[in-house]
């Protein structure tokens, strides 16, 4: 089904179900941000004094600082080596077709061809992947550029400048110090989140394998083929958003769960879904199909439930921004905070629940239906009281699990 025949990642592991993963990232994740400020406070407070004094708008929850300082971090090890090495010819000229992609119409055709010639040529070169990226703003700059010319990190790049903002605003010295110790920070996350989240994501580097070979000419080949590390950090900032914006969420009059279409039973073409205004609305044709249960639920739990193609329809979609609407986002790991950046930009009280496994044609030669965990999505919808984790056994980690 997949390239290398099994799943790419799976939050239902060998037990066949997703709670002991809910239950897992709530205890590493409230781990990982006290050991996050306690490697990172004074650079965390730093930054939101510039973020208040420069923009003079709301500083952004502590835990949202410490996750976007692991977050450049994490950037910095995966990607700084291709930053290094691409030239600015070849960056310019994937940033524009990076823009006309974004323009749609007969422009997108246009850029995902010429972008599955040549991104991953480009961008990607195998022999550019342990250059040297210098610890600076210059750096920073480089790794910034490219990652908006890569066409898949718009929003994370748009986060990265406000750091490069702040550093700039700072010594050298400092800028050095502080993003060389982000790089060693996001070393210990890799090791640490192997031991708790590694069991989720045994599929990738098997997947990562296959997928360079099988995906030469895909537009989307730099947005799939992500590093284990990755998918990680991704279900870290999942917890951490949920987290940070909770409160507002419930606040909200609307709701509004907003499912992806490798969610449906049906293929597209026997799908009975109506069309309207850039989304889909479940007409329950069939009761196998969760995304008709999920429907059947908001009816009684009173929130709304629509069907996207793609993230990026949010953006175009007018409707998702309006005062007092809160959004449930569901993604798959590899992609989940881009989605999340994109609705806190629109000013959008949202809430991300992960699916529990990918599924779509980007994953596999062959498509399956994904799901998620309904429990987790009733909670984040504000029906249950409790984490959905809580409603079962929780797993203890022993000392040995988590290294200090």
């Amino acid at each position: 089904m997949y390239f290398n025949k099994t799943m790419v990642y799976s939050l239902s592991g060998t037990n066949g179900n997703s709670e002991n993963y809910y239950t897992d990232i709530d205890k590493f994740g409230t781990y990982l941000l006290g050991e996050m400020d306690r490697k990172t406070g004074p650079l965390a407070d730093r930054y939101s004094s510039f973020i208040s004094n420069t923009f003079k708008q709301e500083i952004p929850s502590r835990e949202i600082v410490l996750f976007e300082a692991l977050m450049l971090g994490v950037f910095w090890n995966t990607y700084g080596g291709f930053a290094a090495g691409t030239g600015k010819l070849a960056g310019g000229f994937m940033l524009h077709t990076a823009n006309l992609r974004r323009q749609g119409g007969i422009r997108r055709k246009y850029a995902d061809v010429t972008r599955g010639i040549f991104a991953y040529r480009l961008l990607e070169k195998p022999e550019n992947s342990n250059a040297f990226l210098f610890p600076d703003t210059t750096g920073l700059k480089k790794l910034i550029l490219w990652m908006e010319a890569t066409g898949e990190f718009h929003h994370e790049a748009k986060v990265f400048s406000r750091w490069l903002g702040f550093f700039e605003s700072e010594s050298r010295t400092y800028t050095f110090i502080n993003i060389c110790i982000l790089r060693g920070i996001a070393t210990w996350f890799k090791t640490e989140s192997l031991l708790i989240l590694g069991p989720y994501t045994d599929g990738v580097n098997g997947f990562l394998r296959e997928a360079k070979k099988g995906m030469r000419f895909r537009e989307y080949k730099i947005s799939v083929i992500r590093q284990r590390i990755e998918y990680h950090l991704n279900m870290l900032g999942a917890f951490v958003y949920n987290s940070s914006m909770r409160n507002e969420f419930l606040n909200c009059r609307e709701k509004v769960v907003l499912l992806p279409a490798c969610m449906k039973a049906r293929a597209s073409h026997n799908c009975k879904s109506l069309h309207k205004d850039g989304s889909e609305t479940c007409t329950g044709c069939t009761n196998e199909c969760q995304v008709n249960r999920i429907r059947l639920l908001g009816l009684v739990h009173d929130f709304n439930v629509e069907i996207i193609g793609h993230s990026s329809e949010i953006m175009v979609n007018k409707k998702y921004g309006q005062s007092g609407t809160g959004i449930i986002g569901v993604a798959c790991a590899a992609t989940v905070i881009a989605g999340g950046l994109q609705l806190t930009d629109k000013g959008i009280a949202a809430q991300c629940v992960l699916l529990n496994h990918c599924g779509c044609r980007h994953w596999g030669k062959e498509t399956v239906a994904t799901s998620i965990d309904i429990n987790e999505l009733l909670f984040r919808a504000g029906v249950s009281k409790l984490p959905a984790a809580e409603s079962f056994k929780r797993r203890k980690f022993e000392p040995e699990e988590i290294a200090a």
